[in-house]
């Protein structure tokens, strides 16, 4: 039967060294060494870490803010729902991006995870999708 868990990679194994005693000459032991990667080792393996820009978050948040608040007023001036929902999904994200930027201006560091940014990012587009599908399948299926 299988563990339920998952072991441990095996570590590096290199070449055998000589062991000196107190650095006075040879003591006669040869052992393999297995080393742990070190810090400096694990940090060249990863990839270079890439932040997010404030500039670019603050030009895309102005670019989906004005895209976004012209189909809210479209929508609510009787161009419809779907103008309407699609509007709403340009401003949230763009809200959030302001907020992202604002705070990489202010403290350096995103304001929240990567991985959340990509959650709202998802759920944005999705309602965006939604927005669009209620604006043109109507005309589709005519």
């Amino acid at each position: 039967m299988a563990p339920f868990y998952k072991k441990s990679p095996a570590p590096v194994r290199r070449q055998a060294r000589r062991f000196t005693a107190r650095g006075r000459g040879d003591c006669g032991i040869i052992a393999p060494v297995y080393l742990v990667p070190t810090i400096q080792e694990s940090i060249m393996q990863q990839g270079p870490g890439t932040a997010p820009s404030a500039v670019f978050n603050l030009v895309l948040a102005a670019v989906l803010g004005l895209m976004g608040v012209f189909d809210l007023v479209m929508g609510a001036r009787g161009a419809g729902a779907g103008v309407f929902i699609t509007g709403l999904a340009m401003s949230i994200y763009a809200a959030v991006l302001l907020r992202d930027a604002l705070h990489i201006k202010k403290t350096g560091q995103p304001a929240m995870s990567r991985a959340n940014m990509n959650k709202i990012g998802l759920a944005c587009l999705a309602l965006y999708v939604f927005g669009v599908l209620v604006k043109r399948v109507p005309e589709l299926v005519l």
